[in-house]
Order: C-alpha cells, then structure tokens, then sequence
C-alpha cells in the first residue's frame, strides 16, 4: 500500500501542503500484519529552522532573482520558494548564507550525489547570485509571516 503525497503537487505547491516548512522528506517502508497492534515510532525532532541572513538585495536583482528562480528551479523546489517537503526548502538552507556554498551547489554540482544537478550551462555566477537575493528576500518574508 502506498500512502502518502507526490507526483509534482508535492513539489510545486508547497504553499498549499507546506505553508511554513515544517513538513520533511523522512521516508520508510511500513509492513501490515492481520491483527497487529505495533504502533509506528514517533518521528524525529525537527531541528530549529536557521535565521535567515540579512536581507541586503535590492528590489531590481531580486526580481531577476524571482525570474530565474520561476524558469529553473520551481518545479523542484516550489512556487514562492516554499517546499512541499518533498525536497529542501530553500528558504530555510544555510546554504543562502554562504555565496560560495550556494554558488558550489548551484553551479558546480556540489550535490550532484544528492540529486541537484549543476546549473552551471544555464546560470552564470550572476544569475545564481540573484537566485540567492532572491531566496534571501523570502526567507526574511516568511519570518514576518
């Protein structure tokens, strides 16, 4: 039996499903046994969420930022940059702190194991950058929210 969410709600509308980022990607496999009475082990502590960095990307590089964001990274990672919880929501990754991290992952394929792909063919060092304002700009948003 399969339970659960996905197929690309699970991705795109975190909003709706993940409003505040708390769901997370813990998966496991659940065997049934007629007249079982096991109950399922309570889920992990979800570790405290990190502030976001300071917000210092002005109104013309985020919107850029929201642009690219929309065309390359959306359908993994969510409209408005809220998860589903399926795969990290970026608004809550120390890597938006961190230009050169965010740059190693986004361009060079930093966790290409993990499956994020390099960006590198489509988005030059600037282009991620304004991703990066961009995710900043939303990260401090949904602080206030």
């Amino acid at each position: 039996m399969l339970a659960g969410w996905g197929a690309g709600s699970a991705l795109i509308f975190g909003a709706d499903l993940n409003p505040d980022g708390s769901k997370r990607n813990i998966s496991r496999v659940l065997a049934f046994r007629l007249g079982g009475n096991v109950t399922l082990p309570p889920m992990p502590p979800r570790p405290d969420l990190p502030a976001p960095p300071v917000d210092t990307g002005d109104e013309v590089r985020i919107a850029v930022g929201q642009g690219l964001y929309g065309r390359n990274c959306v359908s993994c990672h969510g409209l408005d940059a809220i998860s589903g919880g399926v795969l990290p929501d970026l608004r809550h990754s120390l890597a938006i702190g961190d230009a050169d991290a965010f740059n190693a992952i986004v361009r060079e394929g930093a966790l290409q194991e993990n499956g994020m792909v390099s960006f590198a063919e489509n988005l030059s060092a600037e282009d991620a950058e304004a991703i990066r304002a961009y995710l900043i700009r939303r990260a401090n948003e949904s602080v206030k929210e």
